[in-house]
């Protein structure tokens, strides 16, 4: 069913600000999607007659009156600000986008945040590629991961913490490559293993030497620490992440379908901060942990 813009301006009203930001680009027409295409909410948006979508979007929840999605197409390309929310009104995405020749490069900070509000992942774009700081955080206001990029390259110092703050290993890249010091320490804050260079050298929780055997002795599980570089051979074949992340609404209703490359969540998380705490020698489970 199509509606006139004028129909649909005050059915958002209330959904506040710039939900609905204008007019149609000219040669778009004004569509409204029905609603159990939708989960229930309301999708509305702009399409060139016969073909892609072309200018703003929004969708609601199934009251209506709750925004669950605002973006803009550019000729069925997505393009500036794309922000989620949760049903309970806080944020719960926000992506950028080029225009022009650059719409659907990624672009600028993207961040997403858990229902209580607080930060989860934070990564910046420059021309499409993953540039400056990263960060995944925890829904109590600690981090998880940081690290940083340089025009899609590891760069800089890369951190995993346990859940109660301590630190659980740290390590350096330069050109995507691990270099310089690594260091993983025990949950009591002792120094677990260290290198700085190919050997890595291991230490008992009470400080004392200990030999790479024992050192896995010691840890339950025993610690995956193989040659960093060797490690990281095969993970520029790696794409990212095709899906969205599980929250991306289903905008496939009258061939509209956002879903593109460049979600970076699963290669972020699946590949780069795991290839790292494998590197460390720790287990997904050791940073869920408290320290003892």
């Amino acid at each position: 069913m199509r509606l006139s813009v004028v129909v649909m301006l005050p059915v958002f009203a209330l959904l506040g600000g710039c939900a609905w930001c204008g007019p149609c680009p000219k040669g778009a027409v004004a569509e409204r999607a029905a609603s159990e295409d939708v989960d229930g909410g309301v999708l509305l948006l702009c399409r060139i007659p016969g073909g892609a979508p072309d200018g703003p979007v929004l969708m609601s929840f199934d009251d209506g009156n709750r925004p669950r999605l605002t973006g803009r197409f550019e000729q069925g390309r997505q393009s500036g600000a794309w922000t989620w929310w949760h049903a309970s009104g806080t944020k719960r995405a926000r992506y950028g986008f080029g225009s022009g020749e650059s719409a659907s490069v990624p672009t600028g900070k993207w961040e997403t945040w858990h229902p209580n509000g607080t930060a989860h992942w934070q990564l910046t774009f420059q021309t499409g590629a993953p540039h400056g700081p990263v960060r995944e955080g925890r829904d109590d206001g600690r981090p998880r991961f940081e690290g940083a990029f340089s025009e899609g390259r590891r760069s800089g110092t890369w951190t995993a913490w346990y859940r109660d703050g301590g630190k659980a290993g740290e390590g350096h890249y330069e050109d995507d490559k691990p270099a310089g010091a690594w260091t993983v320490w025990w949950k009591s804050g002792a120094i677990a293993a260290a290198r700085n260079g190919k050997d890595w050298k291991y230490s008992a929780p009470d400080g004392g030497t200990i030999t790479g055997d024992e050192f896995s002795e010691l840890r339950q599980p025993a610690p995956r620490v193989t040659d960093l570089p060797e490690a990281f051979a095969t993970m520029e074949a790696q794409p990212l992440n095709p899906g969205p992340p599980e929250w991306v609404p289903p905008l496939t209703v009258s061939g509209l379908s956002p879903q593109d490359p460049y979600y970076p969540w699963g290669k972020l998380h699946g590949v780069w901060f795991d290839e790292f705490r494998i590197e460390l020698g720790l287990e997904a489970t050791d940073l869920e942990e408290l320290r003892r």
